[in-house]
């Protein structure tokens, strides 16, 4: 029996379920579910859109905690390093915005190009 490798939307839901680990993890899962209600409501996007505009999250959490985010957005890069199976010190930037356009593109483009995910930031 063949080994199924993950499709795109399963690996979004993987990177969707990392963000929502470092929410919670930082202000709790009652905290994270005010975060993205409040982020629903002032940006009208949804949760689901998080990987769709990163730069619109971050900036949201960058409002709503200023310099603090910082510390919310280093947390959710290492869950999504963890899910990932990536070091941190492989991680060029603490920006999540940009984290996650690069895991987004990586994880796409390998999964074309062999049929299956690898480490992306191995060289």
């Amino acid at each position: 029996m063949a080994v199924q490798q993950p499709r795109v939307e399963d690996l979004d839901e993987v990177m969707l379920r990392a963000i929502d680990e470092g929410l919670s993890s930082a202000v709790g899962e009652t905290g994270a579910r005010a975060l993205y209600y409040h982020f629903e409501a002032y940006t009208n996007l949804r949760r689901e859109d998080v990987l769709k505009k990163p730069e619109a999250f971050v900036g949201f959490l960058r409002s709503v905690f200023g310099a603090g985010s910082k510390i919310l957005e280093r947390m959710i890069i290492q869950k999504l390093c963890s899910r990932f199976g990536i070091g941190l010190q492989e991680i060029n930037t603490d920006d999540l915005a940009v984290v996650i356009e690069s895991l987004k593109m990586m994880t796409r483009n390998d999964k074309r190009r062999t049929g299956r995910v690898t480490n992306i930031f191995s060289t």
